[in-house]
C-alpha cells in the first residue's frame, strides 16, 4: 500500500527537534509530495547552525520513512532561502534517496 500525504504527515510530526515541536509543527517541511510509493520533501533551515542541530531530525526522519511500507523517498536538508546571511555558506547539504520494499513484497 503506497503513503497517503496524511501518513507521511504523521511520521514527521513524531520527529522532535531542537528547542521544541516538531518537524511539522515548526514548519521545516517545504515541497512535500507524495505520488503513488514517491515521497519527496525538503527540512529546511535557517542558517547553517540551525542545519547542523537538525542532523538528528534528518536521521529521524529517513527512519520513520524507512518503517512506512512501499516507500521511496528524497528529501533535502537545506538552508532557508528567505536568510540575508551571507557569512558562512551552508556545510553541506545532504540528500538522501532510499527505496524499501513493501514489508508484503516478502
Amino acid at each position: 500500500m503506497s503513503p497517503t500525504v496524511d501518513t507521511v504527515h504523521q511520521a514527521l510530526a513524531r520527529i522532535q527537534v531542537p528547542g521544541g515541536g516538531d518537524l511539522m509543527s515548526r514548519d521545516l517541511v517545504r515541497a512535500l509530495t507524495v505520488e503513488g510509493g514517491q515521497v519527496r520533501f525538503v527540512i529546511e533551515a535557517a542558517d547553517p547552525d540551525q542545519a547542523r542541530a537538525l542532523e538528528p531530525a534528518r536521521v529521524a526522519a529517513e527512519a520513520a520513512l524507512r518503517a512506512l511500507p512501499g516507500v521511496d523517498f528524497e528529501f533535502t536538508l537545506a538552508k532557508s532561502s528567505g536568510s540575508t546571511s551571507t557569512t558562512s555558506p551552508l556545510p553541506c547539504l545532504r540528500q538522501c534517496r532510499r527505496s524499501w520494499p513493501s514489508p508484503s513484497a516478502h
